[in-house]
């Protein structure tokens, strides 16, 4: 088990259940907070479409610099061309090595929230430093679309996260769902 070093990035001198019922408590203000419920933009069903998002929040699990076993937590926005948030993005990414020179790898797991279903998705991408205030990507990072749930059921595909500047990206989707 890790020593209470490990989480020091998280806040001073805190121990790890106290980090652990931090991460919990994030992802329970998170889900509580989100405004799914009162979406009305259904922004589309299985094929291809693209939107932009933004990040609202983000925690990091670990250590400062990061080390292998770090965790990330992020929500993002989904919103059209109108600038209508029509969805969320949550996101669990775990460190899985260390590179100074392409950047640190992350195993990456994503749940896409909109008000006619969710879609679940999994990829690897590289970042500068995993810790960053704000962890961007200067290469598009692919994803596999590995199910879903409502207008999205059983989907498979793709979703590829194209940094397009200002700290926004553009998701661009490409997926089917059996009938």
């Amino acid at each position: 088990m890790p020593d209470a070093r490990y989480f020091a990035h998280v806040g001073d001198a805190v121990k790890m259940p106290a980090v652990i019922r931090l991460a919990h408590f994030f992802l329970l203000a998170i889900a509580m907070a989100s405004p799914i419920g009162t979406l009305n933009a259904e922004p589309h069903d299985c094929g291809s479409f693209s939107l932009q998002r933004k990040m609202v929040g983000s925690v990091v699990i670990g250590s400062n610099p990061p080390q292998i076993g770090d965790r990330r937590l992020n929500r993002w926005e989904y919103f059209d061309d109108t600038g209508e948030v029509v969805g969320e993005r949550y996101i669990e990414s775990t460190v899985v090595g260390l590179d100074e020179v392409e950047g640190d790898p992350l195993i990456v797991d994503v749940i896409s929230v909109f008000a006619n279903g969710t879609i679940i998705s999994r990829g690897f991408a590289h970042v500068p430093n995993a810790h960053a205030t704000f962890v961007t990507h200067k290469d598009p990072a692919h994803f596999a679309i590995v199910g879903g749930t409502g207008d999205f059921a059983r989907a498979t595909g793709t979703v590829s996260a194209v940094p397009i500047g200002d700290g926004l990206y553009r998701a661009d989707y490409d997926m089917e769902c059996p009938d």
